[in-house]
C-alpha cells in the first residue's frame, strides 16, 4: 500500500511540473511584457520539485547559453534562423537524452522535464521578436538552475 501511495505522490509531483511549464509557456504570449517576478517564481517551483541530477540539468543551460553567446553579434535575419535552428537542436538533445535514461526511477522525471521545456522552447520559437524571447528563456533557466542548486544541493 505504502508503495502504491508513493506512485501516486509522484505522479502528482510530475502533474505539478507540467502545469508550471504551461505557465511558463504562457508568460511568452508577450515577451517584451514578461511577468519576470512570475517568471522566477515558477523556476524555482519547478527547480523545487525536479528530482534530477545538477549536471544533467547544467549540460542543457549550457548549450542554451552557448548558443545565446553565439547568435549576440549577428545580424537580425540570420540570428533568428541560428536561433530556430539551435533551438530545434535543443528540443532534439532533451528528447533524445530523456529516451536513453535507463534508470526506471528517474525516466518519468526527466520525459516530464523535457516535455515542459519542450513545451516552452517552442512557444520561444514562435515568439515574433525570437531575440528578445530567446533572452529571457536564457533568464528562466539561469533561475531555475540556480534554484534548482539551491533545493537540491546534497543531491
Amino acid at each position: 500500500m505504502a508503495g502504491k501511495s508513493f506512485v501516486n505522490e509522484q505522479q502528482a509531483g510530475r502533474d505539478k511540473l507540467q502545469e508550471n511549464f504551461k505557465s511558463v509557456a504562457k508568460l511568452f504570449n508577450q515577451p517584451t511584457k514578461v511577468d519576470y517576478n512570475e517568471l522566477h517564481r515558477l523556476a524555482e517551483e519547478i527547480a523545487k520539485g525536479l528530482k534530477l541530477n545538477s549536471t544533467k540539468i547544467r549540460k542543457f543551460y549550457n548549450f542554451v547559453k552557448k548558443t545565446k553567446t553565439e547568435t549576440k553579434t549577428m545580424k537580425q535575419p540570420e540570428q533568428e534562423v541560428d536561433l530556430k535552428k539551435d533551438l530545434n537542436r535543443f528540443i532534439a538533445i532533451l528528447m533524445y537524452d530523456a529516451g536513453r535514461e535507463k534508470r526506471e526511477k528517474d525516466q518519468p522525471m526527466i520525459i516530464s522535464f523535457a516535455k515542459g521545456m519542450r513545451e516552452v522552447a517552442e512557444k520561444v520559437k514562435n515568439c515574433s521578436n525570437l531575440k528578445e524571447a530567446y533572452d529571457v528563456f536564457v533568464d528562466f533557466f539561469e533561475a531555475l538552475v540556480a534554484y534548482h542548486k539551491y533545493y537540491h544541493q546534497n543531491e
